[in-house]
């Protein structure tokens, strides 16, 4: 049953995909590898188990969040997007999919982050989305429980990136847990998994705009 839920959500994805810019990825055989298999990676690593709320920020097309629920339909599912037009979409696919522990969240991560509902409310917080380190771990921890973990898709230049985020770990009170190396693809890839020491200050994030044009 997964796996024909997986390849009914790639045939949408893809069918979808001539009419809205949803993924650079049209081959069916490389869209397995760098979409599917990428997402469902995580079930390897993370501490996934049944009741938990999981956020998955930047999700475009609904990934990691959807093969993820699919796999994890005892977990519930929080995918949050700023396109309007893509969560349709993915409400279409969670329609059709009939995947009943996926919620869709439209708005600003910044935003979104300071409301009663969604701070500090998630065990897992995870996000593939293109973004320097800082920024990605400063929309992150508005999300994640202080018990909860982030994780981080991020390339072979994380170290560099992790150089340059000394100040954002200690800003938002995070540490480095441990980094996961795999390949797909012939594509070397990392996982980046944090933990937070503390709650968050309330002062973060902050408002919208700012951590990406002045980073911690």
């Amino acid at each position: 049953m997964e796996q024909q839920l997986l390849q009914r959500f790639k045939d949408m994805v893809l069918e979808k995909n001539r009419v809205m810019n949803l993924t650079s990825i049209t081959d069916p055989d490389e869209f397995d590898i760098r979409h599917i298999q990428d997402s469902l990676i995580l079930n390897d690593y993370l501490p996934i188990s049944p009741g938990m709320k999981i956020a998955d920020l930047g999700t475009g097309a609904g990934f990691p969040g959807i093969p993820l629920a699919i796999t994890h339909p005892d977990c519930e599912f929080h995918l949050f997007d700023s396109v309007n037009k893509k969560l349709k979409f993915i409400q279409e696919v969670v329609e059709e999919l009939d995947l009943k522990n996926v919620r869709l969240h439209h708005g600003r991560l910044e935003d979104m982050a300071h409301l009663p509902e969604h701070r500090e409310q998630y065990d897992i917080v995870v996000s593939r989305a293109v973004a320097p380190l800082p920024v990605l771990l400063e929309y992150m921890a508005g999300f994640s429980k202080t018990s909860g973990q982030i994780t981080c898709y991020k390339s072979q230049k994380f170290n560099q990136e992790l150089e340059q985020s000394d100040k954002a770990l200690k800003q938002l009170d995070l540490e480095l847990l441990h980094t996961i190396d795999y390949i797909l693809g012939d594509v070397d890839h990392v996982l980046a998994v944090f933990g937070k020491t503390k709650p968050l200050n309330k002062r973060y994030p902050r408002k919208a705009g700012t951590p990406t044009n002045h980073p911690l």
